[in-house]
């Protein structure tokens, strides 16, 4: 088998799949400012705090978040 052949499988990540879920979320609306606290959006997803944060660090990278400490996380749309 070469290499080529194998190329079609993608590994995604907890973070990824979390990003992934969010971003579908937001698009469809089930997700409204503020959001929920980081906790409770872990508990939801069934993912650790951190890797929700990471997650949430890329969307804010990308956008679609505003992360301020101290504050609720909001949507930018």
């Amino acid at each position: 088998m070469s290499s080529d052949e194998l190329s079609g499988f993608h590994r995604q990540t907890v973070v990824d799949q979390a990003t992934a879920a969010l971003r579908a979320a937001i698009a469809t609306g089930a997700l409204a400012n503020p959001l929920p606290s980081g906790l409770e959006l872990a508990r939801q997803l069934g993912i650790s705090r951190p890797s929700l944060r990471a997650a949430m660090a890329r969307l804010a990278h990308e956008g679609s978040l505003v992360i301020a400490q101290g504050r609720h996380t909001r949507l930018t749309n």
